[in-house]
């Protein structure tokens, strides 16, 4: 099924429900690193956090949000609120049924979406990176740290491009500098699977999954296909495409190696 492979949500649902483990569940609360330090309880603690999703409108960033919104008890667990900055807010996913409050926002309205989370009042703001420019992370970063707020930055994405090796060293400083910690799904998965009976596990991950999609929590979304590798229409094409930022929010690009459409 395309849309499974274009949205695969384990990284989504494995940040609601271990590094962000109800704080009952001490032994399913993992590092999003998977192999990484300690990770307290006030590490994964959303009750008195507001959650800021940056690329809310990739692909991973729509599943996290459908987590927080239909998939958790943010009465007993929070968090507080999400909310969403993107390019383009029109592209985010609508949720009628959240169980918290969510503001979609621009990135150059950040002064506006500051001020909505600074109305609940919490005592931390967790930034969730899904790949959003190193300017405007920045940015947020400053904004959260001028609140009397505790601040958490996991990064799980990154912009698009090709990185020289001096802008890869820039981003390893910047991610020291904000205190970043990355998630790495593949390693955090290895870990869920140690912790939780793999059966068990992977039912819950697909029951989420096909209600997420069920209630249109992946958004409005526009499959293209794609074949092979090389040439403008292959694994290269939808490369430079995305690097050129010539896809849409709303495109899902599907490539197939093997078989027909």
């Amino acid at each position: 099924m395309a849309m499974r492979t274009l949205f695969l949500g384990s990284a989504g649902f494995l940040l609601n429900n271990f590094v962000f483990a109800p704080t009952s569940t001490s032994t399913r609360r993992l590092h999003p690193f998977g192999q990484g330090g300690p990770w307290s309880e006030e590490d994964a603690d959303l009750t008195s956090a507001v959650v800021i999703s940056l690329s809310a409108s990739s692909k991973t960033g729509r599943s996290f949000a459908w987590e927080l919104a239909r998939d958790r008890d943010v009465a007993v667990h929070g968090p507080l609120a999400l909310l969403q900055l993107t390019s383009v807010p029109g592209c985010v996913p609508q949720h009628p049924k959240a169980s918290l409050p969510i503001m979609a926002a621009r990135y150059d309205e950040l002064e506006r979406g500051m001020d909505w989370v600074a109305s609940f009042r919490p005592s931390r703001v967790v930034i969730v990176d899904f790949g959003a420019a190193e300017s405007v992370s920045e940015s947020l970063a400053a904004a959260a740290n001028k609140m009397d707020v505790a601040v958490s930055v996991i990064g799980v994405g990154s912009e698009a491009k090709v990185y020289s090796e001096s802008e890869l060293l820039g981003r390893v400083e910047r991610s020291k500098r904000l205190g970043k910690v990355q998630l790495n799904t593949g390693a955090l998965l290895d870990r869920a699977l140690e912790v939780e009976a793999p059966g068990k596990f992977m039912s819950k991950m697909d029951d989420a999954w096909r209600r997420c999609y069920e209630e249109g929590g992946f958004g409005d979304i526009e499959l293209t296909f794609y074949r092979g590798v090389k040439g403008p229409r292959g694994i290269e094409g939808a490369w430079t495409d995305l690097c050129s930022q010539r896809v849409g929010p709303n495109v899902g690009i599907v490539v197939q190696l093997s078989g027909d459409e």
